[in-house]
């Protein structure tokens, strides 16, 4: 009893919390919590190194000059990425490109297509339906190309096909050359991730929006010789100044950023089992259409929803609300991933003010790159997207852009070229990166130039 009255005259001295304490308490225990529980994600199942190689960012010098066109060398890394500008029409921007690579393409889209045949079991069949497989067996992977234009014609805008003119009468390269290079996408789709981070997922930062566009494709072949950024400058009521990452000859987009600003995506949905058609537009010019004409993720949600649609994809779309998009798109259907609709995969955790895909088939069940967004969840800017996300995750073998939307900058690596005796190059995501001040590549001035 004594022992009990004493117990109980303790507890009557111990201050007690009025409510204004107690909840003040229970928000301590929440943020301590939560910040206990995003640094205990750690990197699951990652096999890749940090990429911890100087990024440069000194202008690009000036290489050549013609009608239309400026070209200019970038990286302090071979090859270095050459920067394309071009102004006037369609038809002029193309010849533009042609006259400056003129003595690069003619060669290079010869043992690119070359390559492509040789390699059609790998390149191009997997992702083929069979009766698309078994023509190629008989008739040839050009007759592929050729019934790909056929079929796709009537959805694409005259200024495309005005441009793969303009390539062929400046390199002298021919034109059905230019385009079933330019069509090669549209058989293949690769397997690639994509991240986009704002909001509370880059709290940390001074950014608004950061995005990775990692195209995991092909190192053994000759499309990283020639690596480019693509600047297109068009005449008023033609649309954005935009820029595409890519390689020379080549007409569409899969990587680019615009000066709306908005910056793309995309990987291969290999999961869709529904319809798929090769009659439509080609969704290399649909996300070309989209850098060149929309300023909203809502603009170019439209543009896809109308569009007569063909093979199964992923695109990502950024722009500067700022907000990401994730769209699944194709022939049959279109579903659009944000913020309040995310995935809902096994081994797929949902972050607020983030979404990514990975490089494998989805649902992936391979947990590095969402335990990669978790680790530095607050801290997804561009350098650490650069150095720590998709080299641990291995993703970008071909090439890597990542968007900084706040900064107007866009960073590339792209893939070494195969070295003698080799196998395959060095992977983009393990090179140097360059860094471009996307503000001053749009406000450069037409060449002075007038005559060759």
């Amino acid at each position: 009893l004594i022992l009990q009255e004493q117990e109980q005259e303790e507890q009557e001295e111990q201050p007690r919390m009025n409510s204004n304490q107690l909840s003040l308490l229970l928000v301590l225990v929440c943020f301590l919590a939560g910040h206990v529980l995003a640094q205990a994600v750690t990197p699951q199942n990652c096999k890749g190194q940090p990429n911890e190689l100087p990024i440069t960012t000194t202008a690009p010098t000036a290489w050549r000059e013609v009608p239309n066109g400026r070209a200019f060398l970038a990286g302090n890394v071979e090859p270095q990425i050459k920067v394309i500008h071009m102004w006037g029409t369609a038809y002029d921007q193309g010849r533009a490109q042609g006259e400056l690579l003129k003595d690069i393409l003619p060669e290079y889209m010869d043992e690119v297509l070359n390559y492509i045949y040789e390699q059609i079991d790998e390149v191009i069949k997997p992702y083929l339906p069979l009766k698309w497989r078994q023509m190629i067996e008989v008739n040839g992977t050009a007759a592929a190309l050729d019934l790909t234009y056929d079929l796709t014609k009537p959805y694409i805008p005259q200024y495309f096909i005005d441009e793969c003119h303009g390539i062929a009468d400046g390199s002298g390269v021919d034109f059905e050359t230019i385009l079933r290079l330019s069509l090669l996408p549209e058989l293949i789709q690769a397997h690639c991730s994509m991240v986009g981070a704002w909001g509370a997922a880059i709290a940390n930062t001074d950014g608004t929006l950061y995005q990775l566009r990692a195209l995991d494709w092909d190192t053994n072949g000759p499309f990283q010789k020639q690596p480019v950024l693509l600047v297109y400058h068009n005449e008023a009521g033609s649309g954005n100044t935009y820029s595409v990452v890519g390689y020379a000859g080549m007409v569409g987009a899969f990587t680019g950023f615009s000066d709306a600003p908005m910056g793309i995506c995309e990987k291969v949905w290999l999961s869709y089992e529904g319809h798929q058609s090769r009659v439509g537009i080609p969704w290399t010019y649909l996300l070309r259409d989209i850098l060149q004409w929309d300023h909203t993720n809502e603009d170019a949600v439209n543009r896809i929803h109308s569009a007569k649609r063909t093979c199964s994809i992923f695109i990502g779309l950024g722009d500067a609300t700022p907000d990401f998009n994730v769209v699944q798109y194709s022939n049959e259907v279109v579903n659009v991933f944000n913020n309040t609709y995310q995935p809902t995969w096994a081994a797929h955790p949902q972050y607020q003010d983030a979404l990514y895909v990975d490089k494998h088939k989805q649902p992936s069940n391979d947990p590095c790159l969402g335990s990669l967004i978790g680790t530095y969840y607050g801290d997804l800017d561009a350098t650490t997207i650069m150095r720590k996300v998709a080299p641990v995750h291995e993703t970008g073998d071909t090439h890597i852009a990542v968007y900084d939307y706040a900064a107007n900058m866009m960073y590339v690596s792209n893939c070494g070229v195969v070295p003698e005796g080799g196998d395959d190059g060095e992977p983009a995501y393990n090179r140097p990166f360059t860094g471009f001040n996307m503000t001053e590549l749009f406000a450069l001035q037409p060449p002075t130039t007038t005559t060759l």
